[in-house]
């Protein structure tokens, strides 16, 4: 009987020292989404999922998970310990982690054509100041994206005559480009614009 209590502590002991099973990307996001449900958040789903990088300073190591930016332009993120699966919000002050830029390899880079039509990626709206330089760093990101992966970077900010601002793709100065699918599938792959549009340029009278 001796024997057989000791052969059980032992099963216990290695039991507790063998390593965590890793938590995957499924259950952060789950996690994640559940802490929304429980703090009465409407995120939708979640647009990126970022793995942990360098530990803080309690020695923990958290997953960035990224959601559509709110109706002002705010940006939302959760945090999920990669290894109990503790899903919070980030702290006050939280600077995002920003994705490695994605490499193209093999790949011939995306060229386009001169042509007469422009991409809307982000809806024209009437925006503050704070959310205009949201939209602007916005820009920025994404032709440093393109110029990473093969696209030429033509984004930019379209000003309408209603001081609504759009984000566009395509617009060269004085001409627009020839509708190319493979854009729309970049913004899909690498971006969270889902519902791009292309819209053909009215010549000038």
């Amino acid at each position: 009987m001796r024997r057989i209590l000791l052969a059980g502590v032992v099963l216990v002991l290695v039991a507790g020292c063998e390593d965590r099973t890793p938590i995957t990307r499924a259950q952060v996001v789950s996690n994640a989404y559940n802490l929304q449900l429980r703090d009465g958040l409407i995120w939708g789903d979640a647009v990126e999922a970022l793995p942990p990088a360098e530990a803080d300073e309690r020695g923990r190591r958290w997953w960035q998970i990224r959601y559509r930016p709110g109706p002002d332009g705010t940006t939302r993120f959760m945090l999920v310990d990669g290894e109990s699966g503790w899903a919070r919000q980030p702290p006050a002050g939280y600077v995002p982690r920003q994705a490695p830029p994605a490499k193209i390899s093999g790949e011939q880079p995306l060229a386009v054509v001169d042509g007469s039509n422009v991409l809307i990626v982000v809806p024209g709206k009437v925006l503050d100041a704070a959310q205009r330089r949201a939209l602007d760093q916005e820009v920025l990101r994404l032709n440093a994206l393109a110029t990473n992966t093969g696209l030429m970077p033509l984004f930019s900010v379209r000003e309408q005559r209603d001081q609504q601002v759009a984000v566009i793709y395509g617009w060269q100065n004085d001409h627009g480009i020839a509708r190319e699918p493979r854009v729309i599938e970049w913004l899909t792959v690498r971006t969270p614009y889902r519902d791009a549009q292309w819209e053909e340029l009215v010549p000038r009278p």
